[in-house]
């Protein structure tokens, strides 16, 4: 992780020539006049102090305390996935909570503690859409780590029922049965109809059949 430190010239005092600073104790290093400082590669606990100096020596320190680093090692990734709801998961590391946001879904930002997998809400996404999955934690200290997992998309969704089912009232073991398309929703590439509970038989597109022997 990367974190900026910053700070502010003593208002009272001798006049600071510099400043140094020092991280978990591993030795002061000279940051010349600037009174901030950015270091990458942070992990785990840390500790940070500064502390000015002029021609008669370095005055006192001031530290941070201590500072929680969280790290995602990997994701979020969103499987399994269908039409109106995914599973999200990842890893991490000093994770107490999170937020992940989902833009374009109902329930977005998701947020929790320390789990790793979360669950849309069945109904929260949308058939045949891209989704792209930004996850925030936050460590116990409140630092934060973010990362972009990457996109996917929904399959299309079920088709709607179809309307206005009807039989011919003709005497006779012989029946034809008709239907209409779904009058909203996705647009059906096919029909399948069953008899009595039993398998379900394929009819292609159209949207009439009829029965004999019943």
């Amino acid at each position: 992780g990367s974190k900026t430190f910053t700070w502010s010239p003593a208002t009272t005092g001798s006049v600071a020539t510099g400043y140094e600073y020092q991280l978990n104790n591993l030795g002061w290093t000279n940051n010349g006049t600037n009174t901030s400082i950015a270091l990458t590669g942070l992990t785990g606990t840390n500790t940070f102090q500064v502390r000015a100096y002029n021609a008669s020596g370095s005055g006192s320190s001031t530290t941070t305390g201590s500072f929680v680093i969280p790290t995602i090692n990997s994701g979020p990734t969103a499987s399994p996935v269908v039409y109106d709801q995914a599973t999200i998961s990842w890893t991490s590391t000093n994770q107490a909570t999170y937020s992940l946001a989902l833009p374009g879904a109902a329930g977005t930002p998701y947020t929790g503690t320390t789990n790793i997998t979360m669950n849309t809400t069945k109904g929260d996404l949308t058939g045949n859409t891209i989704y792209t999955p930004t996850l925030t934690i936050y460590s116990s200290t409140n630092d934060t780590a973010t990362t972009a997992g990457a996109s996917f998309t929904t399959p299309v969704a079920p088709p709607n029922p179809p309307t206005n089912l009807q039989r011919t009232l003709n005497t006779g073991s012989s029946k034809t049965f008709t239907w209409s398309a779904p009058s909203s929703g996705p647009t059906p590439t096919g029909y399948e109809y069953q008899l009595n509970s039993n398998s379900w038989i394929n009819n292609g597109t159209s949207l009439s059949v009829t029965l004999n022997g019943l």
